[in-house]
């Protein structure tokens, strides 16, 4: 079930907006569009596996408009885009003290314990230097078969400025970048790929000097956490 709650009134005042009595186990998430917040985009998931996307465009009373891309069949192994009509640029952020020219990005790619190219993007200020002595900061996901795309922060790129450090953020198998092979290639008795993955990934900002010995500092969430949790058990 789906509720809407407004600041300072009681949960009983609540609205139901949206209730399925056939699925009273599926999972609802909602967020408003950040642009204009004329639209409420609810996503719901059966579980974690893999399921074929439905779009739907609602309007404010719940009644629905049209799907959207209603001819897309998508796969695991497929991204696809959808254009929007009239689809423009509405703002764009300026954050005082902090020049977007100045910083770059760029995927690399190295060999995982077993021999597997993992791809990582690495963001940095241009004038930080390759010669080992770098701070960096590697996140790391690596599960239930979703992606880490690139992404903007600008609290990041504010750390990355101020203390001359790197981001670092490997693709690490269990994730979805390369489709449901690599999410099954680390899960259950494979999981091991996952850290093993991000291992090597800290090896080769160190070997390469991106970064500088002892330097590395590992970050995830979740089931990235996790992996935080397993790699000191797994590192040789």
């Amino acid at each position: 079930m789906l509720y809407y709650h407004r600041v300072g009134t009681l949960q009983a005042e609540d609205v139901l907006a949206f209730k399925d009595e056939s699925n009273p186990s599926w999972v609802y998430s909602a967020e408003v569009t950040p642009v204009d917040g004329k639209y409420v985009i609810v996503t719901i998931a059966k579980d974690t596996s893999w399921v074929k996307d439905e779009i739907y465009l609602y309007d404010l009373t719940g009644k629905r408009i049209t799907r959207l891309a209603p001819d897309l069949e998508p796969s695991p192994n497929t991204t696809s885009k959808y254009h929007l009509p009239m689809a423009r640029v509405y703002r764009s952020t300026t954050v005082k003290g902090l020049d977007l020219d100045q910083f770059e990005a760029s995927q690399v790619w190295y060999e995982s314990a077993d021999g597997t190219k993992v791809p990582m993007f690495v963001v940095k200020q241009k004038s930080t230097l390759f010669d080992g002595t770098a701070p960096a900061v590697q996140y790391g996901y690596g599960g239930f078969s979703i992606s880490v795309p690139p992404f903007f922060s600008a609290s990041v790129l504010t750390f990355l400025q101020m203390c001359g450090a790197i981001l670092a953020v490997p693709s690490i198998r269990g994730g979805g970048e390369f489709g449901e092979d690599w999410h099954q290639a680390a899960i259950r008795a494979k999981k091991v790929n996952s850290f093993n993955d991000f291992i090597a990934a800290t090896q080769f900002l160190v070997e390469n000097k991106y970064a500088a010995p002892g330097k590395v500092t590992l970050h995830g969430g979740s089931n990235g956490g996790s992996c935080i949790l397993a790699v000191p058990q797994n590192w040789s």
